[in-house]
């Protein structure tokens, strides 16, 4: 009572969800293959294997959590030899337990013998994503440090972004154009926090017609522009005339 809330919504297929046998595990599926987003459940075995994720192109960021255990999230994007850790702070780590060492192809994607995203017995959520064109782009930057620091195109004007440091254990970020509506936008929710909304000196973003710039130099954990390293992002768009989606079924 009394609390302002946001929340973030990303529709699959209405409900419906279909079998996906073209892994060595026979998966569930809901995806919306439009916008390059699906929902993927599946039984872990604790070999290596392959999973059906049902869209039609490769997934460039998978979260992942078993159901059933108290394993944590694992994420994978970027470098598939390693893993991030949505629930946590730390820069990529190494480990073959994860994806395989096995970057994800346009039908499936692929797990290894043991870890949070297979292990044996376990029920597995996997959220999947890959870029639109003119809708979302997942992809990398480096830093800069400077307080007009980094232009990244995306192609479209930006209504969110997520952004994780992959060199250094910094927060996950996300800036929004509903809490915070003028540039540039500095009211951060960390993803893996119960902080509650923030400023930082170090991140601060300006949201441009086609894409978006850092704008923050300060330290600190969170900051989105330390110079030299770099960062994952998923960024969706927004419609400057309506201020909605442009893809009409998202």
């Amino acid at each position: 009572s009394g609390k302002l809330f946001v929340s973030y919504a990303w529709k699959a297929n209405g409900g419906t969800t279909a079998s996906n046998g073209l892994g060595s595990i026979t998966s569930t599926v809901q995806a919306n293959a439009d916008a390059g987003f699906s929902i993927v459940q599946y039984g872990g075995t604790g070999s290596a294997a392959t999973i059906g994720h049902g869209l039609s192109s490769a997934p460039e960021i998978i979260f992942s959590k078993q159901k059933t255990g108290s394993t944590d999230w694992v994420a994978g994007a970027l470098d598939w030899t390693k893993y991030l850790e949505p629930n946590d702070t730390p820069a990529f780590r190494s480990a073959s337990s994860v994806w395989n060492n096995t970057a994800p192809s346009s039908t499936v994607f692929s797990v290894a013998g043991s870890g949070g995203s297979n292990t044996s017995g376990g029920t597995n959520i996997a959220y999947c994503f890959h870029s639109v064109d003119s809708f979302s782009k997942i992809d990398s930057y480096e830093g800069n440090g400077d307080d007009y620091g980094t232009i990244v195109e995306t192609g479209f004007e930006v209504s969110w972004i997520l952004i994780k440091n992959v060199d250094s254990a910094d927060n996950w970020v996300i800036f929004d154009n509903k809490r915070d509506t003028t540039n540039p936008r500095e009211k951060i929710l960390q993803a893996n926090l119960d902080a509650v909304e923030s400023t930082e000196a170090g991140a601060k973003v300006d949201f441009l017609a086609n894409g978006f710039q850092l704008r923050g130099s300060g330290g600190g954990i969170g900051q989105t522009n330390t110079s030299g390293d770099t960062y994952l992002y998923m960024a969706f768009a927004t419609d400057p005339d309506t201020e909605q989606p442009t893809l009409a079924d998202s």
